[in-house]
Protein backbone atom coordinates (compact mmCIF):
# COMPACT_ATOMS: atom_id res chain seq x y z
CA UNK A 1 0.00 0.00 0.00
CA UNK A 2 1.63 3.42 -1.13
CA UNK A 3 1.12 6.60 1.95
CA UNK A 4 1.72 9.75 -0.50
CA UNK A 5 2.66 8.37 -3.31
CA UNK A 6 5.47 6.37 -2.04
CA UNK A 7 5.10 2.39 -2.36
CA UNK A 8 6.43 0.90 1.23
CA UNK A 9 8.19 -1.82 -0.89
CA UNK A 10 10.17 0.86 -2.38
CA UNK A 11 11.22 2.23 0.90
CA UNK A 12 12.65 -1.36 1.88
CA UNK A 13 14.90 -1.31 -1.67
CA UNK A 14 15.94 1.57 -0.35
CA UNK A 15 17.12 -0.19 2.89
CA UNK A 16 18.24 -3.41 1.30
CA UNK A 17 20.81 -1.11 -1.34
CA UNK A 18 21.98 0.93 1.73
CA UNK A 19 20.49 4.37 0.51
CA UNK A 20 18.26 4.35 3.44
CA UNK A 21 20.01 3.96 7.00
CA UNK A 22 17.30 2.81 9.81
CA UNK A 23 18.60 3.65 12.96
CA UNK A 24 17.50 2.52 16.36
CA UNK A 25 16.05 5.57 18.64
CA UNK A 26 16.62 3.34 21.98
CA UNK A 27 19.90 4.70 23.09
CA UNK A 28 19.61 7.93 22.55
CA UNK A 29 16.08 8.69 24.26
CA UNK A 30 17.00 10.63 27.32
CA UNK A 31 19.07 13.07 24.82
CA UNK A 32 15.88 13.35 23.23
CA UNK A 33 13.63 14.25 25.96
CA UNK A 34 16.48 16.84 26.88
CA UNK A 35 15.93 18.41 23.54
CA UNK A 36 11.92 18.26 23.72
CA UNK A 37 12.20 20.17 27.27
CA UNK A 38 15.52 22.56 25.87
CA UNK A 39 12.85 23.71 23.21
CA UNK A 40 9.55 23.14 25.13
CA UNK A 41 8.75 26.87 24.68
CA UNK A 42 8.81 26.55 20.28
CA UNK A 43 7.52 22.83 21.02
CA UNK A 44 10.06 20.85 19.28
CA UNK A 45 8.27 17.65 18.45
CA UNK A 46 9.58 13.81 18.60
CA UNK A 47 10.55 14.25 15.11
CA UNK A 48 12.18 17.58 15.26
CA UNK A 49 14.03 15.98 17.97
CA UNK A 50 15.03 13.30 15.83
CA UNK A 51 16.23 15.25 13.04
CA UNK A 52 18.00 16.98 15.40
CA UNK A 53 19.78 13.93 16.98
CA UNK A 54 20.68 12.80 13.27
CA UNK A 55 22.42 16.13 11.87
CA UNK A 56 24.78 15.59 15.26
CA UNK A 57 25.71 12.08 13.95
CA UNK A 58 25.98 13.47 10.52
CA UNK A 59 27.51 16.67 10.84
CA UNK A 60 28.30 16.86 7.31
CA UNK A 61 24.54 16.50 6.19
CA UNK A 62 22.26 18.90 5.07
CA UNK A 63 18.65 19.07 6.97
CA UNK A 64 15.48 19.17 4.36
CA UNK A 65 12.85 20.90 6.04
CA UNK A 66 9.49 22.71 5.59
CA UNK A 67 9.53 23.41 9.47
CA UNK A 68 11.02 27.41 10.20
CA UNK A 69 10.99 25.83 13.97
CA UNK A 70 14.86 24.49 12.53
CA UNK A 71 15.89 28.21 12.04
CA UNK A 72 15.80 28.25 16.02
CA UNK A 73 16.92 24.40 16.84
CA UNK A 74 21.01 23.77 17.61
CA UNK A 75 23.01 20.99 17.30
CA UNK A 76 25.22 20.28 20.43
CA UNK A 77 28.46 21.49 18.48
CA UNK A 78 28.67 24.93 17.61
CA UNK A 79 28.94 23.90 13.31
CA UNK A 80 26.10 25.12 11.98
CA UNK A 81 24.00 22.81 9.63
CA UNK A 82 23.25 23.91 6.37
CA UNK A 83 19.57 24.03 6.67
CA UNK A 84 17.84 22.77 2.83
CA UNK A 85 14.55 24.86 3.01
CA UNK A 86 12.28 27.24 0.84
CA UNK A 87 12.76 29.89 3.71
CA UNK A 88 16.66 29.29 4.08
CA UNK A 89 19.39 31.97 2.85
Amino acid sequence: MAKDGVPAASVLRLVEQNDLELVSLVGPVPHLRALMERYADTPMEFADACVVHLAELHPDAGVCTMDTDFLVFRRRSTKPWSLIAPFSS
